[in-house]
């Protein structure tokens, strides 16, 4: 219903669609400030009304909400104006309003695009003096890792790959990432049948596995 909704609104941005206007008359005097507070509040209260649409570069629109908004704020003084008058320059502004419908700023992705000198994940290794330290590998360090094991060993898609190995080793990069880039299946072998023989040779036998 709400992708819908954003597409014709997309579509059709002048025709106020799914655009509902209310009009209130306060007949006692406005503290124009406290009035304006009592609509921030609210907006912070409900998550509804700090809810964005972001769908540029993606195969979906992405629904987020953010965590603070600008409620847009115009003041009018008509005082001068006669009751008729008055009601014109509604009608006029009520139909501006209407045709203007939801604005769609060409705002970037809140979800930044991961780049090649990005962090992917830390090695800890043991170091040559003993003291444990972090690695950092970057996104195109794990890509051309990847890349060479495919080249290397021939991967072709939609192959089935099972890690022996935990997470915590870091040659379980050569069976992760290349079983999600070339569309394989990955299984996750538990410690207890890796370290079972037997057990190993039974579930290679009920579902193979290329590497």
């Amino acid at each position: 219903m709400q992708l819908s909704m954003l597409l014709s609104s997309m579509e059709f941005p002048d025709a106020g669609i799914y655009l509902i206007q209310y009009i209130g008359e306060l007949n006692e005097a406005l503290e124009v400030a406290t009035f304006r507070w009592a609509w921030e509040r609210a907006t912070q209260r409900h998550a509804v009304l700090r809810t964005a649409f972001f769908w540029r570069g993606r195969v979906e629109p992405l629904q987020e909400v953010v965590e603070q908004v600008t409620v847009p704020w115009q003041i009018e003084d008509w005082r001068g104006l006669s009751p008729e008058e008055r009601q014109n320059r509604l009608e006029v502004y009520l139909q501006a309003d209407r045709r203007g419908g939801a604005e769609f700023p060409d705002t970037p992705d809140p979800l930044p695009a991961s780049h090649g000198e990005n962090l992917a994940y830390v090695l800890y290794t043991s170091g040559t003096i003993g003291n444990p330290k972090g690695v950092l590998v970057e996104h195109r360090q794990l890509t051309g890792y990847v890349q060479a094991v495919v080249d290397q060993y021939g991967m072709a898609h939609s192959c089935a790959f099972a890690m022996l190995q935990p997470l915590t080793v870091d040659s379980c990069q050569t069976m992760i990432f290349p079983a999600l880039g070339r569309g394989g299946t990955l299984h996750l072998i538990s410690s207890e049948r890796t370290l079972n023989p037997s057990a190993l040779r039974d579930y290679f036998q009920n579902i193979p596995s290329t590497f």
